[in-house]
């Protein structure tokens, strides 16, 4: 999504670096989950995202404000998303899957968790999940705690301080890759 960061642009460095290596044994899709799957105003959040730009004191805020929790699924702000998302995030996730989708490559921090939670009513038994859930860390020197969702597959880190901060964060380590 367009929330800044360079989300778009990581998406799309990794679907060139996927074409180069695997041309067409593979198909990849772009898809802005914001935009695509979630209601209003949730669909808004990229704008919104800007206009925090101007206030930083506001975005500090925002950002620390559920700092000391060890899991972003059990914070007030993930529960409120995902109640008013969760019908159009169903329905856009149970396309993909029925399309037959093997991989969600996500390089957005708001979009982790929602994928799992709606992936664990899809298919609650995760031993027949044929849809692997993976998360590439855009952010450099920090990250906040919506990143990490300890059911992903696998999680990619930019570097060590940010595979500590995954490890407290409740991701198995045999997942992280630095």
């Amino acid at each position: 999504s367009d929330t800044g960061g360079g989300h778009r642009a990581s998406a799309m460095a990794l679907e060139a670096a996927f074409m180069r290596l695997y041309g067409d044994q593979v198909s990849v899709s772009i898809i802005d989950f914001i935009r695509t799957a979630a209601s209003w105003p949730f669909t808004n959040v990229p704008e919104a995202y800007q206009a925090l730009g101007n206030y930083p004191s506001v975005y500090k805020t925002i950002f620390e404000a559920e700092r000391g929790n060890p899991s972003w699924r059990d914070t007030r702000t993930f529960q409120l998303i995902w109640y008013f998302n969760r019908e159009p995030v169903l329905a856009q996730l149970s396309v993909l899957v029925a399309s037959g989708v093997d991989l969600i490559l996500s390089v957005h921090p708001l979009i982790n968790h929602i994928v799992e939670e709606a992936l664990g009513e899809i298919c609650p038994d995760t031993s027949q999940r044929t849809v692997r859930v993976v998360t590439v860390i855009t952010d450099l020197g920090s990250a906040h705690l919506s990143w990490f969702d300890p059911r992903v597959d696998a999680l990619f880190v930019p570097n060590r301080q940010i595979q500590r901060l995954a490890t407290e964060h409740l991701v198995p380590e045999r997942k992280i890759h630095a």
